[in-house]
């Protein structure tokens, strides 16, 4: 009865297949936006905040950044809300 138990059948072993390709998908584009998002001189703080929101265009905020807007400011417009500790130190800069 326990090796009933432990075999899988092969409609398991697909669904776990496709389990584990979609985690690795994810993740592959989650970095890939996050590097996208570095090479257009975004901080590594606010790339990290776009690249795991998938809701945001991130060809559209860097093409903002590419007609002049900072990227603080292209972050604040797509609704992406800096960590307070990051606030802090851009007021203290001040």
């Amino acid at each position: 009865m326990e090796q009933e138990e432990n075999e899988h059948t092969a409609a398991d072993w697909r669904e776990l297949a496709s389990e584990v390709e979609h985690v690795v998908t994810d993740q592959a584009v989650r970095a890939w936006r996050y590097h996208s998002l570095i090479r257009a001189g975004f901080t590594a703080s606010q790339a990290e905040m776009v690249a795991t929101d998938a809701d945001i265009d991130i060809h559209w905020l860097i093409d903002l950044t590419r007609k002049g807007c900072p990227q603080g400011t292209a972050c604040r417009i797509a609704g992406v809300e800096p960590p307070q500790w990051d606030l802090t130190k851009t007021l203290a800069a001040v």
